[in-house]
């Protein structure tokens, strides 16, 4: 937006007949300056008209007393200061209106015509201020936000070449591992079966089978730094139910990602597993097993790359722990100025 240009439209909110007075003479004011008036039965349409007319310039009016009128624009439109508008209004209905966000005030009884204009000639002033304050504070955050990108690629370099100089990556963030699956059934030919076609794709297939010995397993995987990505559990096990064994096992690792087998799925079940957050359901019995697989590689990956990720950015948060409180007070300051 460049320097504002005159106001040639006024948008004035009326909310009940007893406002049309206030706002019939406004509108005699404006008439000879060659100022359109179109009124609006609500703050909210006067709001929409605005957003659709784009960068045509125009201002919001709206009664003294209606103040919720007066909000509705401050918070629709922060950068369109509302001008409330009455006739002799009182003291106690002035101070209200400014309160409420009114950027200023036309008495219609005893402004003069030059005094209207120059309100509006003020307001839209200070709309094109605002406006290009926002534009300035999105171009500065969205530098320092590049800035963070680079930094996160920078580190992840850094973390790489610093593990392999030591030894090797850590378990978590090798790009070179595949993604490592835990199918957990009390009926061996279905785990036999699962694991041999996971691994014949690449996946690092184990089993368990019941749900006791899947919860150690996934406390000892996370010990040894060689976390589960996908636990691909039978909802209907011998020692504890499937979905219990997902709580469980999540209170070990919070993001373990679980897909249900199952040869019905209730609706309570679907709730239950909602409320987990399981990846989706394996219907039984398997009718495409290289559908199956494929869907499984999919979540297993999805999960891998998700793991990866954050155990990346934990070991910049912890390497970079000052700059990254210094950018989060820096982001919340911008937003309030915004």
């Amino acid at each position: 937006m460049g320097d504002p240009g005159p106001v040639n439209v006024a948008r004035i909110v009326a909310i009940a007949p007893a406002d049309d007075a206030a706002a019939a003479r406004l509108a005699e004011l404006l008439a000879p300056a060659d100022i359109a008036v179109v009124r609006q039965p609500d703050a909210g349409e006067a709001c929409a008209a605005l957003v659709m007319d784009g960068d045509e310039a125009t201002c919001v009016a709206v009664v003294a007393t209606d103040l919720d009128a007066i909000r509705h624009v401050r918070d629709t439109l922060p950068d369109m200061p509302p001008v409330a508008v009455g006739r002799s209004p009182a003291a106690a209905d002035v101070v209200a209106a400014f309160r409420a966000g009114a950027f200023d005030l036309i008495d219609v009884a005893a402004d003069s015509q030059a005094a209207v204009l120059a309100t509006f000639d003020r307001v839209l002033a200070e709309a094109h201020r605002r406006a290009d304050r926002r534009r300035r504070l999105a171009a500065m955050r969205a530098i320092v936000e590049d800035f963070l990108r680079v930094l996160v690629k920078a580190e992840r370099r850094s973390l790489d070449l610093e593990q392999r100089i030591a030894g090797g990556p850590e378990p978590d963030i090798d790009p070179d591992r595949p993604p490592r699956v835990l199918v957990v059934d009390d009926d061996p030919d279905v785990v036999d079966m699962l694991v041999h076609v996971l691994a014949t794709e690449g996946i690092d297939a184990r089993s368990a089978g019941a749900g006791a010995p899947a919860i150690e397993q996934v406390a000892q995987a996370r010990t040894a730094g060689e976390a589960v990505d996908l636990l691909l559990i039978d909802k209907n096990l011998p020692d504890i139910d499937g979905l219990r064994v997902i709580g469980r096992c999540r209170d070990i690792d919070p993001h373990l990602t679980a897909m249900i087998m199952t040869g019905f799925a209730s609706t309570e079940s679907a709730i239950d597993a909602a409320d987990l957050g399981v990846a989706g359901y394996v219907l039984k019995p398997f009718d495409d097993i290289a559908s199956l697989v494929r869907r499984v590689r999919e979540v297993a990956d999805r999960a891998l790359a998700e793991r990866r990720e954050r155990r990346y950015l934990a070991r910049i948060k912890e390497r970079h722990s000052e700059f990254l409180l210094r950018y989060r007070q820096l982001a919340a300051q911008f937003d309030k100025l915004a």
